[in-house]
């Protein structure tokens, strides 16, 4: 979702923290084409960057040697340039021990891609990959590839693979692996080849150092009309977010499965013999839950959420978009011991609330009937939206929003939106305790839960279970489980959170029930034993059934969601239900009217 970052009068901390977590934390690589690109493209965001206080580094990828006007100029044209570029740099805030001086020749890139021998001169995606081990970059930015330049479009590609070198293991006579930074393009002679994502806003003092370090390149008087429209446009860059997706075949199997190329349910769900497996039923649940990566690879902080989250704010929702984002926050907020004024309400109950507190409106199909009554008959001073799906009415309604799914789920809804709406709302709890968002890990274990199998212990213990108890962190976890228990298997979920399920409850357990645990302590596992052997109830720790794939501390809960999504799909086939088609559970939980939308 496009962003903006304004560097107009605020203080250096705040403009920094934005700039971070906007666009990816210091230090900040620029790779230039040439000399005079990094400062045309984005001279304002590196001059207000730097006046905040974030490390800046250019990389000049070519020697400039083809630029000269006069024919006399040729021989003395690199080191003139090279000095132009030193005084332009000390304009906007970069000293000379942060430039980066590659010297490949100008207008010949195509004769020096990839990779090879250092004898042989290293080749460009070798030399940035020294650069990128050097720097250590937490955001990388580059000229676009939709430049017309042809130096620009080989930079872009090359930089590209080079940070994919960079984070890996191959080369480590270069440095030490580093960790993979967000990239970032702006735009020198051409439009960007789609919308940019982020707009940077800067303050006249940070366009006039940008005019001045412009002015300092005398021997280039072909920019002077880029010049001119810099000037003209005024203290405003645009950058584009690169993303690059990994092949993943999980995003392509339901294309091929039978569930998606016939219709799903022609036999009445449910006359599958218990323990039969539903080809490709399953699969429709983790392709669902596959959006979760996609949506990691697309998120971007949200400065309005950021800002809203300092002060009272109040959570209206319904069913997962409440059970388990405002869980989850305040769990994550607990951990990070950040004070948050979080009250977590249905629409209903919205209506007498007071009004005087800053509303996050969280759907997963942005058309929830109770939610919409509620924004139309109640005005609040700042009023945000969390959603789903983008093409419900609440889209028309609330102008601050954010949307996390490119297309609705197939299976019972809330598996992918909820986690993401959750994520979006711990991102800026995080932010606003300084602590790191680990995208990447969270990613790469989301990943690896979706293409495990369910182990057998799981699945043995859930093959005659007749109701299933969710024990958590009081993180919101099991309240969300709970229900995805009545969603998808047809069966009673209860939650139990902390430790309520050592506190009495075993008066009512059943040899038909399971209770499973969420991270318990083990401190405690002496008495869940003993519940267990006088109830006949077996008690689950899924850490020990199913580790998880790596610990990213609070976070974990929303790896545990995803366990939990893989074990009630599994359970769900082996009790002959359809999880992309149950018997009575709608995938909207109660819907404005179409014919009372705008």
């Amino acid at each position: 979702m496009p962003t903006s970052i304004s560097f107009i009068a605020p203080n250096s901390s705040t403009a920094l923290d934005q700039a971070a977590s906007t666009l990816g934390p210091g230090p900040w690589l620029v790779i230039a084409p040439h000399d005079d690109d990094a400062i045309l493209g984005m001279g304002l965001a590196i001059r207000a960057a730097t006046l905040a206080g974030m490390e800046v580094h250019i990389a000049v990828v070519t020697d400039g040697r083809m630029g000269w006007n006069d024919p006399a100029e040729r021989d003395t044209l690199v080191a003139v340039r090279a000095a132009e570029l030193q005084a332009a740099c000390r304009v906007i805030g970069v000293p000379d021990e942060r430039l980066h001086h590659l010297g490949f020749p100008d207008g010949s890139l195509h004769l020096h891609q990839g990779c090879r021998p250092d004898a042989d001169g290293g080749g460009l995606g070798r030399a940035l990959t020294r650069v990128f081990r050097t720097v250590r970059p937490g955001a990388v930015f580059c000229a676009t590839a939709a430049d017309l330049h042809p130096d620009h479009r080989y930079t872009a590609s090359e930089t590209a693979m080079a940070a994919a070198w960079a984070s890996g293991p191959i080369w480590q006579e270069l440095g030490k692996p580093i960790t993979a930074p967000r990239m970032w393009h702006y735009a020198v002679y051409c439009e960007f080849p789609q919308a940019p994502d982020c707009q940077i806003v800067g303050a006249p003092a940070h366009l006039s150092a940008k005019l001045s370090a412009l002015a300092c390149f005398v021997s280039q008087p072909f920019i002077d009309a880029m010049v001119d429209a810099v000037r003209a446009n005024g203290a405003v860059e645009y950058l584009r977010e690169v993303t690059v997706l990994p092949y993943r075949p999980s995003a392509y199997a339901a294309l091929f499965s039978p569930a998606c190329n016939s219709p799903v349910g022609n036999s009445p769900v449910g006359n599958s013999p218990v323990g039969q497996s539903i080809t490709g039923k399953d699969t429709i649940l983790r392709d669902d839950a596959d959006m979760v990566l996609a949506g990691l690879d697309a998120w971007q902080a949200w400065p309005a959420l950021n800002a809203a989250i300092a002060h009272p704010l109040r959570l209206v929702g319904e069913g997962s978009s409440r059970l388990f984002v405002a869980g989850f926050a305040r769990h994550l907020a607990r951990r990070f011991g950040v004070p948050l004024a979080l009250d977590a309400i249905g629409g209903r109950a919205a209506d007498a609330a007071r009004r005087n507190v800053a509303e996050l409106i969280v759907s997963n199909s942005g058309a929830t009937r109770e939610l919409i009554e509620h924004v139309d008959a109640q005005s609040a001073p700042l009023r945000l939206a969390l959603l789903g799906l983008g093409n419900g009415p609440l889209v028309q309604r609330i102008a601050e929003r954010r949307v996390v799914l490119p297309h609705p789920e197939r299976a019972v809804a809330a598996t992918a939106s909820v986690f993401l709406q959750a994520f979006t709302l711990g991102a800026a709890i995080a932010a606003q305790a300084g602590a790191p968002i680990p995208v990447a890990a969270l990613h790469a274990a989301v990943a690896e839960i979706l293409s495990t199998d369910v182990p057998e212990v799981l699945t043995a213990a859930l093959s005659s279970v007749r109701r299933i108890w969710w024990s958590d962190s009081e993180s919101g976890v099991a309240d969300e489980l709970a229900l995805k228990t009545a969603e998808l298997c047809g069966l009673p979920g209860i939650a139990a959170p902390g430790t309520l399920a050592l506190h009495g409850l075993e008066e009512i357990f059943s040899p038909g029930d399971c209770v499973i645990w969420l991270c318990p302590d083990q401190r405690d596992a002496p008495l869940r034993a003993k519940i267990a052997q006088s109830t006949a109830t077996p008690h689950i720790d899924l850490t020990q059934a199913w580790p998880l794939p790596v610990d990213v501390g609070p976070w974990n809960e929303l790896l545990l969601l995803v366990q939990g999504w893989r074990v009630l799909g599994d359970c769900a086939v082996r009790l002959g239900r359809d999880p992309a088609k149950p018997n009575r559970a709608r995938k909207v939980g109660n819907p404005l009217p179409q014919e009372n939308s705008p």
